[in-house]
This record gives C-alpha cells, structure tokens and sequence, in this order.
C-alpha cells in the first residue's frame, strides 16, 4: 500500500495496544494465526489500525470475555448477527485451558505451566484471561485445601502462586509505559491470603498504559512518603483480607492526608460500608481496569477512556 493511500486516522500497533489494553504480541497472533484483523501496510511493513480495525478488537474483546473460544471468534464476528450482547450456546475453551495448567501445578512442572502462561497471555488480554482461568484456578485450589486438606494440596498452592507472581513480575519488568501515562502507587495491603492477585493487577495495569508502582504492605505513616517521593497521581488499596473497618479508616485517613484519590479494590471491598462505594473500583480485574480508566483518566485531566481504554 502507498502513503499516500493511508488514511490519515490509521494508528501503529502501540497506539492501540495503548488504547484497547492488548498488547501487541497478542495483536499479531489474532492477526497471523485465526485471521481475526487485518491491518493495513506501510510499503516498508509496519502495521496501521484503522478506527473500524479498533472497534473489531472491541468486539473481540467481549466475545473473549464472555468464554468464547478465541478460535471461534472469527465465525461470530463474520455473522451479520454476531452480537455480543445477545444470548448465545455456551462456549467453554477455559476448562481445558485449566485442566492443562491444574496438569503442570500437580506434576510440579514450572517448565510446562511457564510454556501455557506464554500461550495464553499471546492470545487473551490479562484481564480476561484472569477473570475466566487464573483466579477460578486459585481459588479452587484455597477451597480443596480448606475443606479436603490431601497430602501434598498445601505445596501445589505454594508452587502455583509462586510460579504465577514469577511469571507476571518478570513480564511487568520487561513492560514499558510512555512517562506522560497516569501515575499509580498499588499497595497490597496484606499478604494473607493473596499475594498473587495484585502483582498481575498490576501487570495487567501496565498494558492498559497505567504507569504502576507495586508496593507490599508498608506502614500508613509511610503512604504520604512514598507517594511524595513517587509523584503519584492517585494511590489504590488493594485487599482481599483486611477488616472493612480497617478498611474504610485507611481510606479516610489517607484521603485526608494525601489530598488525592485513594481507592479501593479486591475481593473484600464488596464487603464495604456503603459510605465507601464511591472509592471502590471493584472485586474482578475488568472490573478493576474499566474503572480506572475512567477515574484515571477524569482524575489526572488526561482524555478519559472508555471500557477497553479506548479515548472516545
């Protein structure tokens, strides 16, 4: 294709990993391996996205969410009929996808659920693919070693959740956010019974363009240094055990002294007093990443973003 008969609006492939939230090894795999975009070419072959290009990603995005095989996300999309938002049969890719991994978890095996972590971050956004296969997983294994403590139940937990704060440390690592992106201070606020969750949080943050500052618990006395010293833009709690009214006296605490926002998000909040939904972002990582883009964006004067990330 010529320059000149590019449109002017057609964006390069990190404009809208940016904007949708997909990282771009994802986009090539959707594009070379089940057909699902096709981008244009410049005569030198870098990839440009034209706005209806985005908004099939979109669609994609929602079929992915809602357990559709990625495999037959190009039949639906091609179906003049193939909405998102109407009732369709029961698609179920993700207990494979578990059964593999609950495979490489009991054998002990970091090679082999390494190798299936690399294929599904290629393939589904972060969100999605913690939402519909890694939180499930995790807290499947938490019940069985409650309930039905086997010997062994207690290492295969550990392995797990070691092997996946591994895996996603090392790929927020190798991520990189532009310097004008929003600036957030994520503290989990106890390592009891989740320490995995908000380090892929704040992966998954990461890919939604967030620039992400990941702290364990630190002292509240501490939260106004660090975020002086970071320059954060707004600091988020992140809690899957902590007492609701310790909870909501951070929360007002921090606010108070900060004179930024401070959020909440994890499993716990659902269990916060209602003087502190506004602050809550929510339980699930959609739920969390749709959030803050729209308080992200409102919050630090940037454009504001939709659902997807995606600048209306």
């Amino acid at each position: 294709m010529t320059e000149q008969s590019i449109p002017p609006e057609a964006v390069p492939i990190r404009t809208v990993s940016e904007q949708t939230g997909v990282n771009s090894v994802t986009l090539r795999a959707w594009e070379r391996r089940y057909g699902l975009i096709k981008p244009l070419r410049t005569e030198k072959g870098h990839r440009l996205y034209r706005p209806e290009d985005i908004e099939r990603i979109e669609l994609i995005q929602q079929w992915l969410a809602r357990g559709v095989a990625v495999g037959q996300v190009k039949a639906l999309l091609d179906d003049a009929s193939g909405d998102p938002a109407a009732p369709e049969a029961e698609f179920g890719p993700w207990e494979s996808h578990r059964r593999e991994i609950l495979q490489a978890v009991n054998a002990l095996n970091r090679a082999q659920l390494e190798h299936k972590l690399a294929e599904l971050t290629s393939l589904y956004p972060p969100a999605v693919l913690v939402d519909q296969c890694l939180e499930p997983l995790l807290s499947e294994y938490r019940t069985a070693q409650h309930r039905r403590p086997l010997f062994g139940a207690a290492t295969r937990l550990a392995f797990l959740e070691s092997s996946l704060a591994g895996f996603f440390a090392s790929a927020r690592y190798r991520q990189t956010v532009e310097r004008k992106a929003p600036r957030l201070l994520l503290l989990d606020t106890g390592r009891a019974p989740d320490s995995v969750t908000p380090v892929i949080l704040a992966y998954c943050l990461g890919v939604n363009s967030v620039r992400v500052d990941f702290f364990g618990p630190i002292p509240q006395s501490e939260c106004v240094y660090a975020v002086e010293q970071l320059g954060s833009d707004a600091l988020l709690l992140f809690s899957d055990g902590a007492p609701v009214a310790d909870l909501a006296r951070q929360q007002r605490e921090l606010s108070h002294q900060l004179q930024l926002p401070v959020w909440l998000a994890g499993r716990q909040v659902a269990l916060s007093d209602p003087a502190l939904e506004p602050h809550c972002v929510g339980q699930t990582h959609g739920e969390i990443l749709m959030e803050l883009a729209k308080r992200l964006g409102r919050e630090t004067g940037s454009p504001e973003l939709t659902e997807s990330g995606v600048t209306p």
